[in-house]
């Protein structure tokens, strides 16, 4: 508060000047929050200045509440607050830190409840290997690593040294094709466990497209490394002696998310013929490459990304459409707290 003294001596304290909040922090709060009231998980919600100060824009200072819980955060009841500081403090602190567990749950192997079956089975390799890297993730660790690299399966970095047959018949071949199933299931085991160490070291972006498409644009941004566990719609844009280029795409909100891969280090029948076919539910870890209008349709936005891996079993991020449409700032208010509508 400002201090204005008057001519009486008089000390009157007059309301801080308000500074807008920069977008980047309005999304990453939302993001940390899931776009959800830290107290109700309601998604119709606004940004509240936890100290009441609206030129203090630090992310710890800025809470997701929904309307009511923000209205009981500026009101009081007899001599008493009825949302306190330290009570929103302690309640913005567990539901992030709920919301954190429950994204690497959402990305690893091994759910937190151990119900169901998820695995990788399509890993871009040398993609995967410079992401490890840059990550510092060991490539050349663990009983799979020793068991494949004694076997020349995979070199002394562990990229794989096989590779998928030519085939004129028509049917397609992948890098595990040549293997006896048991190795075979290794390779693809010690990739896969590659893919979940990366995502810890990295922490990716999980992307809900129906989220506000300023937010998709700001967490698609070229460059990032994103997980979307949603419905795909495949096809094939290639055939070749023994493999095929395809294309899949996913969207929502005026959003398009793309990309190709081969199906060469593809690992099971099924989901050659199945999970990457069609139109179905996949885990997809996305390196972005671009985020343009798409020439379709300029009204849209298109992201084109490159996998570094696909997955099967893992849970879908998609929900019901939020009731945040976009991110705008609110007009100066008596409680001096951005709105979300």
């Amino acid at each position: 508060m400002n201090i204005n003294k008057q001519r009486t001596g008089v000390q009157i304290a007059l309301p801080k000047k308000r500074t807008p909040i920069p977008e980047q922090t309005k999304h990453r709060v939302l993001l940390a929050s899931e776009y959800r009231c830290c107290i109700c998980r309601e998604k119709k919600v606004v940004l509240h200045h936890i100290n009441g100060d609206p030129s203090d824009n630090e992310d710890s200072n800025l809470a997701v509440l929904c309307h009511p819980h923000h209205d009981d955060a500026h009101t009081k009841r007899g001599l008493s607050q009825n949302l306190t500081p330290q009570a929103i403090r302690n309640a913005k602190k567990q539901w992030e830190a709920d919301v954190s567990t429950a994204r690497k749950d959402r990305v690893s192997l091994q759910s937190e409840d151990g119900i169901g079956f998820r695995y990788w089975s399509y890993h871009n390799t040398g993609l995967l290997f410079d992401l490890c890297q840059q990550a510092g993730v060991a490539t050349n660790r663990g009983e799979y690593y020793k068991q494949l690299s004694s076997s020349k399966i995979i070199d002394s970095t562990g990229l794989p040294l096989v590779a998928a047959a030519a085939n004129h018949t028509g049917k397609l071949e992948t890098i595990y094709s040549t293997l006896a199933q048991p190795m075979a299931q290794r390779l693809n085991l010690y990739l896969a466990r590659l893919v979940d160490k990366l995502i810890f070291a990295s922490s990716p972006t999980q992307i809900d497209l129906t989220w506000p498409r300023s937010a998709v644009k700001l967490h698609m941004a070229p460059s990032k490394l994103v997980f979307l566990s949603r419905d795909f719609r495949f096809r094939v844009i290639e055939k070749n002696q023994g493999y095929e280029l395809r294309a899949a795409r996913a969207s929502a909100n005026g959003t398009t998310v793309e990309f190709q891969f081969d199906t060469r280090t593809v690992f099971s029948s099924s989901s050659l013929s199945s999970h990457f076919a069609g139109h179905g539910v996949v885990a997809a870890l996305l390196l972005t490459r671009s985020a343009t209008r798409d020439d379709e349709n300029p009204r849209k936005w298109l992201v084109k990304t490159t996998p570094v891996a696909l997955g099967t079993g893992f849970p879908s991020l998609t929900g019901p459409k939020p009731a945040i449409a976009y991110v705008k700032e609110a007009e100066q208010d008596q409680m001096d707290d951005d709105l979300l509508d």
